[in-house]
């Protein structure tokens, strides 16, 4: 497989495939290449081949045509990859990179037939554990993306964020709810939901003058400004038994019924070790997990 990239180009277009006008035909070729990608040396070839598929196909202009960016941009990346990884005498990488191409590209045929779940942002996978929770929540107009059609699923869930999705789900924003804080300007995009909320008694965590905005919210906190939002919005948040957490004495007292509650209704669930871990953090992916099994 020593190959310079010019050998991969003309071995590329040495290949001749007749072009399909049904895109099932053209994939059932690139699941039948799939297959082969396993136990095959020659990944170079496969990889070319399918390419050209793709090429002859005008899938990438097919799926932007369609306003698919994400996996048009997706797949454009991997096929890059695979093309420029064949070339060289790397196999263990070369079938790694080609056998990620082929999936987009099955993905990718799937889509346009459709076949298949649609990404709704460039960096979430429609096979991520996540998936069905960040698009429920982003159609519902509950989470929005980070800008650029990405979501962003890793990053740090902050106090200001988790009160603007409240502000969408369960709090009257509209009361016109005086300034609580010196920290959160008026014009900011989640102003009317803190302050709705402190005017509420919903921040009960808030000790001071200051909210702490940017300061990612913890797993007690998050769960104590959740049942706060939606008992204020009328929904049953009552509970039948105390935690039993091997942690409940690091969970502060204001939080305990908040944590009892989300551990009842499985709205949060404790760590591998039996523990709740008051104090972490959590992702956008997580929060989209929690608020889709709350909405469901």
């Amino acid at each position: 497989m020593k190959k310079l990239i010019v050998s991969v180009v003309l071995c590329l277009i040495s290949l001749t495939l007749t072009a399909s006008a049904d895109f099932n035909d053209a994939a059932g070729r690139v699941a039948e290449i799939a297959a082969e990608v396993s136990s095959s040396e020659n990944i170079e070839m496969l990889t070319g081949e399918a390419a050209i598929i793709m090429i002859e196909n005008d899938v990438l202009k097919a799926l932007e045509s369609k306003g698919q960016t994400a996996t048009m941009t997706s797949l454009k990346e991997k096929a890059d990859e695979a093309i420029k990884i064949s070339a060289y005498d790397d196999i263990d990488n070369a079938r790694k990179s080609a056998t990620e191409f082929l999936a987009e590209l099955q993905n990718a045929f799937a889509v346009l037939g459709g076949n298949a779940e649609i990404a709704i942002f460039s960096d979430i996978k429609t096979n991520a554990w996540y998936y069905k929770a960040v698009k429920y929540t982003a159609e519902n107009g509950i989470f929005a993306g980070t800008g650029n059609n990405r979501f962003e699923p890793e990053m740090e869930i902050t106090r200001s964020m988790f009160l603007a999705l409240m502000g969408r789900m369960y709090i009257d924003t509209n009361a016109g709810a005086p300034v609580a804080f010196t920290d959160v300007p008026e014009n900011s995009y989640y102003a009317a939901a803190v302050n709705a909320a402190a005017a509420k008694g919903i921040l009960t965590f808030i000790d001071g003058d200051k909210f702490y905005p940017d300061k990612p919210i913890t797993r007690e906190e998050l769960v104590t400004v959740l049942k706060g939002s939606m008992a204020q919005n009328g929904i049953d948040t009552s509970f039948t038994a105390s935690s039993a957490f091997i942690d409940n004495d690091t969970i502060s007292s204001w939080a305990n019924d908040a944590v009892s509650w989300a551990a009842e209704k499985k709205i949060v669930a404790g760590m591998g070790d039996g523990s709740f871990a008051p104090q972490n953090t959590a992702t956008r992916s997580q929060v989209a997990q929690i608020l889709y099994g709350v909405c469901k």
